[in-house]
């Protein structure tokens, strides 16, 4: 997009569901969600392509026993791990710089240690 950069496009991309990206230009935010409950990875959002990166810009997980919690490029780590009691969870509000994000050509995965329901929305960006 050969758009300029300014606060009002920041603004304006933010209320219509797109995230401005320097040199790339607007970029929609997709959201997906995924009701886990197995030990280890499960995958949120598939990979996306050649050279796609996923980057996470929201995102909740919400638990319903006790269980530890994190996110995943494919097996590799990519946010810390969240220890959560029952009824537990966390809010990662919009960071229009992301969160965390995969590797290219990786799949979004939520990684559990135990076989525990737990509910992970997020909203995420396909760059490369």
């Amino acid at each position: 997009m050969s758009e300029e950069f300014s606060p009002r496009n920041a603004i304006a991309s933010r209320i219509s569901g797109y995230v401005y990206v320097v040199g790339l230009g607007q970029i929609p935010i997709v959201r997906a969600f995924k009701d886990a409950n197995t030990t280890g990875n499960t995958t949120i959002v598939a990979a996306q392509g050649s050279g796609q990166i996923i980057r996470v810009i929201f995102a909740s997980v919400v638990c319903k026993s006790a269980v530890d919690v994190y996110f995943a490029s494919n097996s590799t780590q990519i946010s810390s791990t969240g220890g959560f009691g029952a009824g537990g969870g966390i809010i990662m509000p919009e960071n229009v710089h992301g969160w965390f994000q995969t590797a290219a050509d990786q799949a979004l995965n939520v990684n559990l240690s135990g076989n525990v329901n737990v509910g992970v929305n997020v909203g995420y960006i396909v760059i490369n």
